[in-house]
């Protein structure tokens, strides 16, 4: 991976600080993020829907991996070469558990969609509800969606300064071809990164 590469990887600290609030809206720790994986587990005993709902996951996970892959230009699999995105799953008598890994290379705003359906998916295995049927599951989906705005909304205030591309890249907020990089600090427990976040002309004033 080229050092330019590395400089727009977000913080792991982002991806981990999201991995929290979408396990505080189900009030468990279902999902937990070791770089560069992750694992959702749903446990049996837990379960008051369907077992086809972590199939379902499975399925609408790697859908959605493949299209990041092409809207950002991400490699999806593996070879002898390079190994960036994948996703596992195994399934057994007392729990079933995806695996994703390579997760910092998706953008925050993907990856915090992708967390949305993973809390969709395990309110309606834990409740057999979907929140769209049930105030209790709309309830729970919508602390963690509100949590994901909010989050957006902080870091999008963040100072930041233009810098010129050096290559090609795409817009990291629509897939689109960037013109400029924002850069900014991510400041997180006396530390501090720098970051640069490749954007279009519409999302010149994103930086997440």
């Amino acid at each position: 991976m080229s050092e330019d590469r590395q400089k727009i990887i977000f913080p792991s600290e982002i991806y981990e600080y999201l991995v929290r609030k979408a396990n505080s809206s189900v009030h468990e720790t279902f999902i937990t993020i070791s770089f560069p994986i992750i694992e959702i587990k749903f446990l049996n005993a837990r379960r008051k829907g369907s077992t086809k709902t972590v199939g379902w996951l499975f399925d609408e996970l790697s859908k959605r991996l493949v299209a990041i892959s092409k809207k950002y230009g991400i490699d999806v699999g593996h070879s002898s070469h390079r190994k960036y995105l994948m996703i596992d799953f195994t399934s057994g008598s007392n729990s079933s558990i995806i695996k994703l890994s390579g997760y910092h290379h998706i953008p925050i705003k993907s990856f915090g969609n992708i967390l949305a359906i993973i809390v969709w998916s395990y309110i309606l295995f834990i409740l057999d509800k979907k929140p769209s049927e049930d105030e209790e599951a709309k309830e729970l989906h919508k602390k963690y969606t509100d949590s994901f705005e909010e989050f957006k909304d902080y870091w999008n205030r963040m100072s930041r300064k233009k810098l010129p591309l050096t290559d090609d890249r795409l817009c990291y907020i629509c897939g689109k071809p960037a013109f400029t990089y924002n850069q900014w600090i991510y400041k997180n427990k006396g530390s501090s990164e720098e970051v640069l976040t490749p954007v279009c002309k519409i999302h010149k004033n994103r930086l997440i």
